[in-house]
């Protein structure tokens, strides 16, 4: 079978990640409480080893290491699945489920000062309809000095640091005539101890349970005030160490977060977790629409295969025997499916679909791109069939370390139909596609994908085109 599909998840729990390399040599086990999580005492315990480092969440009363009895014990847990990488400036990824995990690497556009911003105001709120508002930020000021209160944490000795936040928050409201004005100030003390390094995991336990903010600085304008103020402070937190002590003021009494204990030189299995692919958000829907199809279609491989992929895999492309099947449903949807598997342990896949018109005659096609169900929502119903027109290419590739890339198409390309019977169709495409790598930082480049196919088998799984569930839906 195709191997993309392959998945482990331990113990039904979703674990934390980070890359980096800048954590410390030696292998540290970490614990920090964590107060703000859902109002009832939980824990947040790390293992960092290395350039690689996994955490987890669980109720204060459950312990996070799992023993095994043929190796080192797990890191088990529950709660929000992060994960971090010094190649993707400190953000955190946030894991996520298909039939294997992987990370969304946040795309956010990065806050300016004075620009305008808009956002609709759902209930509860000020009114009882949403609204428009418009906001923007002025004044805004990052302060980071040195306290007076150094102290011991967990044993370690630790540096004592103020950092206070200002912004002036300006806000217009849908058929108000004149903006009004908040100034919002806040500040948190932190502790550091210099002996080991800062990971953006040590401020996992800020989040609050269901809040997209891993470090709250303030409500207005948040979260992207928040991250901008993570982004200025990231050269300063790398630099100062492990943070090992927040005070948070709150209304009512502080909220404090600390270490609680440390471990040097523990053996932890955390190989399971360094092989997760990492999904640039922007690109979400064609990535794990790529991974989704792939995981749809049966074993489509052959011992003669007919069909040749062209796969642009590295420098140089890589031209692949493939074998070719195709189905096409009651809805009209058409998928093509090559696959292969190489003599180096790399495999792939390529559909080639087309929507609600059923098996094409004899002649040329464009290629199309892909989009989101929302995009097609919004389309007339004759727009949306001229769209169906086109054919659609996801791709999936594995190389033999892993390494998945996968491809989606753009607008520009070709499919040449040369033969089209009630068993068999044949052609040849030249298809301009995103290719993203799901490793590393996620890169993606503008690719083309070539071949040629020629089908005479039934393909295996049940292909559902968004395009005709959607018309479907109009058609009601």
């Amino acid at each position: 079978m195709f191997s993309i599909v392959r998945a482990t998840r331990v113990a039904g729990v979703i674990c934390l990640l980070i890359l980096s390399t800048s954590l410390a040599a030696a292998p540290l086990l970490y614990e920090f409480n964590s107060p703000l999580y859902d109002g009832t005492p939980h824990k947040v315990t790390v293992y960092q080893q290395e350039d690689f480092a996994v955490g987890v969440h669980n109720p204060a009363d459950r312990p996070a290491l799992n023993e095994v009895e043929d190796g080192p014990p797990q890191l088990v847990g529950q709660g929000p699945a992060f994960a971090a990488a010094d190649a993707l400036a400190g953000r955190l990824l946030k894991g996520q489920r298909l039939t294997r995990w992987y990370f969304r690497i946040p795309e956010r556009e990065a806050l300016e000062i004075g620009k305008r911003y808009s956002e609709v105001i759902e209930p509860p709120g000020p009114r009882e309809e949403p609204f428009q508002r418009r906001w923007w930020i002025e004044n805004f000021d990052v302060a980071w000095r040195d306290g007076d209160d150094d102290r011991r944490v967990a044993g370690q000795s630790a540096d004592h640091v103020i950092v206070e936040i200002t912004y002036d928050y300006y806000w217009l409201d849908a058929g108000e005539d004149s903006p009004e004005r908040e100034t919002v100030e806040s500040r948190r003390d932190f502790w550091f101890a210099g002996a080991h390094s800062f990971s953006p995991l040590q401020l996992l336990p800020h989040r609050i349970v269901n809040d997209s903010r891993f470090v709250h600085f303030g409500s207005r304008g948040a979260p992207r005030v928040n991250d901008h103020v993570y982004q200025q402070l990231l050269p300063r937190l790398r630099e100062a160490g492990m943070l090992v002590r927040t005070r948070i003021d709150r209304p009512t009494d502080p909220a404090v977060i600390a270490l609680q204990r440390i471990e040097q030189d523990r053996e932890i299995d955390i190989d399971r977790y360094r092989d997760w692919p990492r999904v640039p958000e922007s690109r979400e829907d064609g990535v794990v629409g790529a991974l989704m199809m792939s995981e749809m279609v049966g074993d489509v491989r052959s011992e003669n295969p007919a069909s040749e992929l062209r796969l642009p895999t590295g420098p140089e492309p890589r031209t692949f025997p493939a074998a070719a099947s195709f189905q096409v449903t009651d809805r009209g949807d058409l998928a093509i499916a090559l696959s292969f598997e190489a003599e180096d342990g790399a495999d792939g896949l390529l559909l080639l679909l087309r929507a609600h018109h059923g098996k094409p005659a004899p002649g040329d096609y464009a290629s199309g791109p892909i989009l989101g169900r929302e995009a097609m929502q919004a389309m007339r119903t004759e727009e949306l069939l001229a769209y169906a027109e086109a054919f659609q290419a996801y791709g999936v590739f594995e190389d033999s370390e892993g390494n998945i890339t996968t491809y989606t198409s753009l607008g520009q390309g070709t499919v040449e139909v040369t033969a089209s019977e009630q068993q068999r169709i044949a052609g040849v495409f030249d298809i301009e596609v995103e290719a993203v790598e799901l490793y590393g930082d996620g890169g993606a480049e503008t690719r083309r994908v070539r071949g040629q196919f020629d089908a005479d088998r039934p393909l295996e799984g049940r292909m559902m085109s968004p395009v005709s569930q959607i018309l479907r839906m109009k058609a009601r």
